[in-house]
C-alpha cells in the first residue's frame, strides 16, 4: 500500500512538473522573454545549475555563417567561454543524430561537452530543438545523468518547447524581412529625394536622355542653354552640338560613339564643344554615365561649361610666358654679371699699367701714343662691361646731359667699320638738336646695335643705311600706338632712324625681334635688339618698327629731350705728382694681377703697402700691422671669407679704420650690401691711379695736406 502511494505521488509529481512546463511554453513572441519563462521553471523543477540555449546560425538571418551554432540564452550568463561554436564539436551530436545525451561527470565524453567555466562535476544533458539547435543543461548535485524516464518525460515537452522557439524565430526572421523592407524603401524614397534635389539644385547643367532624346533637364541646363523647358524636351542633343568637333569628327558619328561607350557601363568624360539655343558655341566638360530609372536604361549627362577655365588656362600659360622670359633675362644679368666682375679683374691689370708706363714716359715718346691707345680701348671695355653689369641688374647709367648728334658723329669710322663694303651708310643728322640725359656708352651701343642689324639685313648684296637724326613733338597721341613703349609723357622727343633697303620682317619677326635670344640668323650674337629695347625703356624712351618682307625696314628711337641746367662742372686739377702717401695700406683681393698692379700705384703715391689674397690672411696682417695701417683697400668678392664678412671682422678689432670696398660691379649694389656697416669710401673696378688717389684723399684728408 505504501509503495502504491509513493508510485502515485511520482506520477502525480511528474504530471505536475509536465502541465507546469507547457504553461511555460509560448507564454510571448520574444524569443528571449519565451525562453525565460520555460527554462526557469525547468531550472527550478530540475534543480539544474545551468541552462543554454545554442541556434544553428541558418535560423538567425543576423548571422550568414551556417556552418557555426551561436549561443542566443544562456542562465547564469557569467558562466559562458564562447558564444560561437563550430557545428561539428561534440556539443552537437544530438543536433546531427537526433539523439538525446545525457553524461555525468565520472563519464569520458563529459569533458567534451564542457563549453563554460567552472564545470568539472556533476552532468549534462542535451536536448536536440528539432532541427534549429539545442538545449543543454546542467547539474552540479547530481552524479548520475537523467534516467530514461526522465528523458521521456521531458522529451515531448522540450519538442513543444522547439517548435515555440521556432515560431519565435519565425516571428523574428518576418519582422526582421518587414523592417529591412521598409528601411530599404525609405532610403528608396529619401535616396530618390536626395537625387531630385541634387538634379535640381547642381551647379552644372544635368539632362537625361533615351533613346538619344533628352527627356528631363534640371533648371542649370535650360540657363546654361538659353532656351525654355519646352524648346529642349524631346530634342536630340545634337542640336545643341555644331556639326563639328573641333579635331574636324562629325558631332553625331562622335557622340553616338560616347553614348554606345556609357551604355555598356563605361563612364565617358571628355570635352564637348556645345552650342546655345542662339548658336553662340562654348566648350563644355561632359560626364556621361548610364543610370538605371524605373528598371530602364538611360543615359544621364553631366554638363559643366569650362569657358572660364579655358580663359584662366590661357592667362596662366600668359604668365608661365612671362615667367619664362624673366627668367632668361635672369638667366643672361646672372651671367654677364659674373663675366663683368671677371672682366673688370682683368682691366685692372690692363688699364693701371697702361696708367703707370703713361707717368714714367714723356709726351714725346714714341710708345707714349701706342700706351695712350692701349689706355683709351680699356676705358671703352670698361664700358663695355659697366653695360653688362646694368643688364644683370647690379650695375647702372651713368647719366650725362648728351648731343646725340655728337655721339654719332663721334662713331663714324667704328660704324663704316662695322658694315660691308657694299652697303652705303648716310648721314641726314638735324641741326641744333636738343640735349637728352642719357648713358654716353648705352646710346652707342644702340646706334651699333641698330646698325649691324640693318647691314645683316642687306647681306653681301649691295645697299643703303641711312641713319637720320631730328625733334618730335608728342601730344599725348601717337606715341602708345605706334611705339613700344606705354605711358610716355607728353613734350618733345629727340629722335634717331635708321632705315635700310634689306629683305625686310613680316609681323611675326617683328613681334619677336625685342625677345632675348631671338634670331633669324643661323647662329645668334649676344644681346641685340632685346638690349636696345631694355636700354630704351631705362631711359624712358620709345620704339616703332616699320617694315615689309622684300621693302626694307625703318627702325626709329626716340628719348626725351631735356631743357634743365648741365649736371656736369669742370673739376679742378690736381697733379698727382704733388700728393705723397703717408703710411701703410692693406691691400686685399684674391686675384693677382690686381694685387700687383695695385701694390704698385700705392707705391708710385708714397704708402707702404701690405697685400693679403683671402679675407683670413688680412685680418692675420691687420691684427700684426695694426699700428701701422693706415686704410684697407678690400675686394667685395673673394672665396671663403667674402669683402662684407671681412669688413665686419675688421671693425670689431678697430672699428676707426677707413676701409674702401673696390669691386666691379656698381657702387649702388656695394652699398645695398653695407648699409649700416659704415664703409669709408667705394673704388670702381677697373680704376687708374688717379681714382685710386681720389679714394684715398678722400678717407685719409690727404687732398689740401699732403703726407698727413
Amino acid at each position: 500500500m505504501s509503495k502504491n502511494n509513493s508510485d502515485s505521488g511520482k506520477i502525480i509529481q511528474e504530471i505536475s512538473l509536465l502541465y507546469e512546463l507547457s504553461l511555460s511554453i509560448g507564454t510571448s513572441i520574444n524569443v528571449r522573454e519565451n525562453c525565460i519563462s520555460f527554462l526557469n521553471t525547468l531550472m527550478l523543477r530540475k534543480n539544474l545549475g545551468f541552462v543554454s540555449i545554442w541556434i544553428r546560425n541558418a535560423f538567425l538571418t543576423q548571422i550568414q555563417d551556417s556552418a557555426e551554432v551561436t549561443l542566443i540564452y544562456a542562465y547564469p550568463e557569467f558562466k559562458v567561454k564562447d558564444t560561437h561554436l563550430s557545428i561539428n564539436s561534440p556539443l552537437f551530436e544530438a543536433l546531427r543524430t537526433g539523439e538525446i545525451v545525457s553524461v555525468a561527470s565520472s563519464e569520458a565524453a563529459f569533458q567534451d561537452l564542457v563549453t563554460e567555466k567552472g564545470m568539472d562535476r556533476g552532468m549534462f544533458t542535451i536536448f536536440p530543438l528539432n532541427e534549429i539547435g539545442v538545449l543543454k543543461l546542467y547539474s552540479v548535485s547530481r552524479e548520475e545523468p537523467f534516467s530514461e524516464r526522465e528523458i521521456n518525460q521531458l522529451r515531448s515537452v522540450v519538442s513543444k518547447f522547439a517548435l515555440s522557439l521556432a515560431g519565435c524565430l519565425s516571428h523574428d526572421m518576418l519582422m526582421r524581412e518587414i523592417l529591412e523592407r521598409k528601411k530599404a524603401e525609405s532610403a528608396l524614397r529619401e535616396s530618390e529625394q536626395r537625387y531630385r534635389n541634387l538634379f535640381n539644385s547642381a551647379r552644372d547643367a544635368i539632362f537625361i536622355m533615351k533613346d538619344y532624346r533628352i527627356v528631363d533637364c534640371n533648371p542649370v541646363t535650360l540657363a546654361m542653354f538659353g532656351c525654355t523647358r519646352g524648346q529642349i524636351i524631346g530634342k536630340s542633343p545634337y542640336r545643341f552640338s555644331p556639326e563639328l568637333q573641333p579635331n574636324g569628327t562629325k558631332s553625331r558619328f562622335l557622340g553616338e560613339r560616347r553614348a554606345l561607350e556609357a551604355l555598356k557601363e563605361i563612364p565617358q568624360l571628355f570635352e564637348w564643344l556645345h552650342c546655345r539655343w542662339d548658336g553662340t558655341p562654348f566648350c563644355a566638360e561632359v560626364a556621361l554615365n548610364k543610370v538605371s530609372i524605373a528598371e530602364e536604361d538611360y543615359l544621364q549627362s553631366v554638363v559643366r561649361d569650362i569657358s572660364d577655365r579655358r580663359r584662366a588656362e590661357e592667362e596662366r600659360l600668359e604668365f608661365e610666358k612671362g615667367v619664362q622670359h624673366a627668367q632668361k633675362l635672369e638667366s643672361l644679368g646672372v651671367l654677364a654679371g659674373g663675366i663683368a666682375h671677371d672682366f673688370n679683374n682683368l682691366l685692372v691689370g690692363i688699364l693701371g699699367n697702361a696708367d703707370l708706363a703713361l707717368r714714367g714716359l714723356s709726351p714725346s715718346s714714341s710708345t707714349h701714343a701706342n700706351i695712350m691707345q692701349i689706355e683709351k680701348a680699356a676705358m671703352r671695355a670698361s664700358d663695355l662691361s659697366r653695360q653688362m653689369l646694368a643688364y644683370s641688374g647690379k650695375g647702372k647709367f651713368i647719366i650725362e646731359i648728351l648731343n646725340l648728334n655728337d655721339i654719332i658723329e663721334e662713331m663714324t669710322y667704328l660704324l663704316k667699320t662695322s658694315i660691308s663694303k657694299n652697303i652705303i651708310l648716310s648721314y641726314n643728322l638735324a641741326e641744333k638738336l636738343p640735349p637728352i640725359r642719357a648713358d654716353i656708352s648705352q646710346i652707342s651701343q644702340i646706334v651699333m646695335n641698330l646698325i649691324t642689324n640693318a647691314s645683316e639685313a642687306i647681306g653681301e648684296k649691295s645697299g643703303i643705311i641711312k641713319l637720320t637724326s631730328g625733334v618730335m613733338e608728342f601730344d599725348g597721341t601717337g606715341i602708345t600706338e605706334e611705339y613700344i613703349k606705354q605711358g610716355n609723357p607728353e613734350g618733345t622727343y629727340v629722335f634717331v632712324k635708321v632705315t635700310d633697303t634689306g629683305c625686310g620682317m613680316n609681323k611675326e619677326t617683328i613681334a619677336s625681334m625685342f625677345d632675348p635670344f631671338f634670331t633669324t640668323k643661323f647662329f645668334g650674337r649676344g644681346l641685340g635688339l632685346a638690349a636696345v629695347i631694355g636700354i630704351v625703356r631705362g631711359h624712358g624712351g620709345a620704339i616703332r618698327v616699320s617694315s615689309e618682307p622684300g621693302k626694307g625696314s625703318t627702325i626709329k628711337i626716340a628719348f626725351p629731350a631735356y631743357w634743365g641746367p648741365s649736371d656736369s662742372a669742370p673739376g679742378e686739377f690736381r697733379d698727382d705728382n704733388e700728393l705723397i702717401g703717408r703710411g701703410t695700406v692693406l691691400l686685399v683681393d684674391d686675384v693677382e694681377t690686381v694685387l700687383s698692379v695695385g701694390k704698385e700705384m700705392l707705391e708710385t703715391l708714397g704708402f707702404s703697402v701690405l697685400t693679403a689674397t683671402g679675407g683670413q690672411e688680412a685680418l692675420d696682417l691687420f691684427k700684426e700691422k695694426r699700428a701701422e695701417i693706415v686704410c684697407v683697400v678690400l675686394d667685395l668678392t673673394m672665396p671663403q671669407m667674402d669683402g662684407k664678412e671681412t669688413c665686419s671682422k675688421l671693425r670689431e678689432i678697430d672699428s676707426t679704420i677707413p676701409v674702401i670696398i673696390s669691386s666691379g660691379y656698381s657702387k649702388t649694389h656695394v652699398e645695398k650690401q653695407f648699409i649700416g656697416s659704415g664703409i669709408s669710401d667705394f673704388l670702381s673696378k677697373p680704376y687708374r691711379i688717379s681714382d685710386l688717389l681720389d679714394k684715398l684723399s678722400s678717407v685719409l684728408n690727404m687732398e689740401n695736406n699732403p703726407g698727413q
